[in-house]
């Protein structure tokens, strides 16, 4: 089997802000894979050919579906067994593919919540993880999480327990955190990436943007479903954050 990490992760077409952040961000990515012992694989999923997207639910903002954009990672590469998920505007520190492989060789999955930091005092340069951890006072952790990293074994035991959520909106990331929570990851690997604030779509249109509300919907069923409904929060934000002690394995 091939030990390249497959990184997978959705380009669109986005404003010039945005746009940005995300040239920025991937700028990062290059030295990370450089230190990866194996080397990294690059899964560029974008909406062209008529894939099914957020359009499909009366939402404006088009966007894709987390399965299919995973699915096609792991269709790209049918060798490959590990892989790595992340938003597209999110930067790594340069020796992150150290913690991300050892999660995957013990426990098959792991996630890691991001560090997010004003424009003013986004690292310019690459910094190393003890370099991100020194830098925490100036920025603040984000319970969130843009980072996720699976075994294609994993990935098949676990898609069809998974909501059938969009990326780009709310809650998704809440499901799959604690689904790996619930298969037995002890908790998230800290300081591997960071951010730049800013405004996002689904937090202007939390109530009222279909895309939003479809999430909410089908990611409230599958707390219930699987145990997790004391999660639910019936506040501004739909999930509590999933972490070791909450979930129940």
């Amino acid at each position: 089997m091939n030990k390249k990490i497959v990184h997978i992760y959705n380009w669109w077409k986005a404003n010039n802000l945005t746009t940005d952040r995300m040239i920025r961000a991937k700028r990062t990515w290059q030295e990370f894979y450089n230190n990866d012992k194996y080397g990294f694989l690059i899964a560029e999923f974008s909406l062209e050919n008529g894939q099914r997207n957020s359009l499909s639910l009366g939402e404006k903002k088009t966007m894709p579906f987390l399965k299919d954009v995973v699915d096609y990672g792991l269709s790209a590469y049918p060798d490959c067994d590990l892989f790595l998920y992340t938003n597209s505007d999110i930067s790594f520190v340069t020796n992150a593919s150290n913690f991300i492989r050892d999660s995957l060789k013990k426990w098959e999955c792991g996630y890691s919540h991001r560090v997010d930091f004003s424009k003013k005092d986004l690292p310019k340069n690459t910094i190393t993880r003890d370099q991100l951890r020194d830098k925490l006072p100036l920025g603040r952790w984000s319970a969130g999480s843009d980072v996720f990293f699976f075994t294609r074994r994993w990935w098949n035991n676990h898609k069809g327990n998974l909501p059938d959520a969009l990326i780009g909106f709310e809650a998704w990331d809440a499901c799959v955190m604690a689904a790996m929570l619930k298969s037995g990851l002890p908790e998230p690997i800290k300081w591997l990436s960071y951010h730049q604030i800013h405004e996002s779509y689904w937090k202007k249109n939390r109530l009222t943007s279909k895309g939003q509300l479809y999430n909410r919907k089908i990611c409230t069923k599958w707390a219930i479903k699987n145990n997790l409904g004391h999660l639910i929060n019936y506040g501004s934000f739909l999930f509590k954050l999933p972490t070791p002690y909450n979930v129940i394995i």
